[in-house]
């Protein structure tokens, strides 16, 4: 098996730099985008930190972590999976709650952000309550997470959770306890624009992304997922590219 994914991945990096040759993985985008936002000043909460701030699999990852702490004042994770927080060697403040009742301070953070975790909240408007409590006047809420306009997601969303599990386990090689239900209720543009406006943030940028490919593990057929990527990095259609990293701020009282 790992001989057949070595090779479907030399395959895929070879075919993907002929058809969407600047193609780059979201998370990179997102690493970028939380670089800049940054500042030595800031108090910073990321919600649903897990067992660290971007997946595994990413080169230099405890370099790229730590840049980024050293960017801001203090950092706090917080995680509703105690394993995950085990787990978590780089975060010194961690802490073991629900996101959508965060045990901070009302005006205490200057920056909240969440990498891949917004498509797990069942009630959104508990949430950006939660965030806009928190958040000092002129904080930011940034998020990173699924397109539910994506044709990968919006089938994803039609399979039953178990089959789920079992195809993750398969493309991602994830096992069934870093796989959580999710519920895509803050997932279009529209719907992020909807919560914004209703609980009093500005959306300061709201950027679709396209990222790798899904289909790596099975073999030629990442071919016709690759040819869709590069249909969606047309301006025309980039409402249905497969992430959205969005920034807002909260409105001053």
């Amino acid at each position: 098996m790992k001989n057949f994914r070595t090779s479907f991945y030399t395959f895929y990096k070879n075919i993907q730099k002929i058809i969407v040759p600047d193609l780059r993985n979201s998370q990179y985008h997102y690493r970028d985008e939380l670089r800049e936002l940054l500042d030595p000043k800031n108090l910073w909460l990321d919600l649903g930190c897990g067992r660290q701030l971007f997946p595994d699999w990413m080169p230099n990852l405890k370099n790229i972590q730590k840049n980024l702490f050293a960017r801001c004042q203090y950092y706090i994770g917080i995680d509703y999976d105690l394993a995950s927080l085990h787990d978590n060697k780089l975060t010194k403040s961690k802490i073991f709650g629900n996101i959508e009742q965060l045990p901070i301070r009302s005006g205490s953070m200057d920056v909240v952000s969440s990498n891949m975790v917004v498509e797990h909240v069942k009630d959104p408007d508990n949430l950006f309550l939660e965030v806009k409590r928190v958040l000092k006047s002129d904080g930011v809420f940034i998020f990173h997470t699924a397109n539910l306009l994506n044709y990968g997601t919006f089938l994803s969303k039609l399979i039953p959770q178990g089959i789920k599990n079992r195809i993750i386990k398969y493309l991602e090689n994830r096992d069934d306890e870093d796989v959580f239900p999710t519920y895509y209720r803050i997932n279009t543009p529209s719907k992020i624009v909807h919560f914004g406006r209703k609980f009093g943030f500005e959306i300061i940028d709201m950027n679709m992304v396209n990222s790798s490919a899904e289909l790596v593990n099975l073999g030629p057929l990442v071919i016709f997922e690759l040819i869709l990527i590069w249909f969606f990095n047309m301006r025309l259609f980039k409402n249905f590219r497969s992430n959205i990293i969005c920034c807002m701020k909260k409105r001053q009282d």
